[in-house]
C-alpha cells in the first residue's frame, strides 16, 4: 500500500506537466474490445485510465516489447484496486504505430494472473500485431 501511495503522489506532483505535454503529443487511442470491456474493473476510474494514457502518450515506447510478438509492448503500471504499485500491479499490452501516432490498448491483467508467454501465444499475439497495424494503418 505504501508503494502506490508513492506512486500516487509522485503522479500529482507531476500530473499538470503531463498533462501539457500530452496535449502537445498527437497520439490517439484504439481500444480492443476486450480491453474495453475489462478498463473498469481493472482501473477502477477513468482518471486512473487516463493517467496511463496521458504516460503513454508522452512516451508510446515506454514499454518493453515482448520478443516474438510483433512488437507488442507491455508496461507495468499500479493497481488502485489491491493498492499495488507498478512492481505488482498491472501489466498492460498494447502496439504503437509510429507511422500514424496511434496506440492500441489489446489487454491488461494483474501481475499474477498470467504465467510467461509460451511460444504458441507469441505466434498468436504475432498474428494479432500484424492485422492491429495494417487495419490502423488502413485508417490514414
Amino acid at each position: 500500500m505504501e508503494r502506490f501511495l508513492k506512486d500516487e503522489m509522485k503522479w500529482a506532483a507531476e500530473e499538470s506537466s503531463y498533462a501539457q505535454e500530452a496535449a502537445t503529443m498527437q497520439i490517439a487511442f484504439l481500444e480492443a474490445p476486450d480491453f474495453t470491456d475489462v478498463v473498469e474493473e481493472y482501473f477502477g476510474t477513468d482518471d486512473h485510465y487516463r493517467r496511463l494514457q496521458q504516460h503513454l502518450a508522452i512516451n508510446p515506447g515506454k514499454g518493453t516489447v515482448i520478443p516474438g510478438t510483433g512488437h507488442i509492448r507491455k508496461v507495468r503500471w499500479a493497481d488502485p484496486r489491491r493498492g499495488q504499485g507498478k512492481s505488482f500491479g498491472l501489466r498492460v499490452l498494447y502496439i504503437y504505430v509510429p507511422e500514424v501516432n496511434y496506440i492500441v490498448m489489446l489487454d491488461v491483467y494483474d501481475k499474477g494472473e498470467a504465467d510467461d508467454l509460451s511460444p504458441h501465444q507469441k505466434v498468436l499475439l504475432k498474428k494479432i500485431a500484424e492485422a492491429t497495424r495494417r487495419d490502423v494503418l488502413a485508417l490514414r
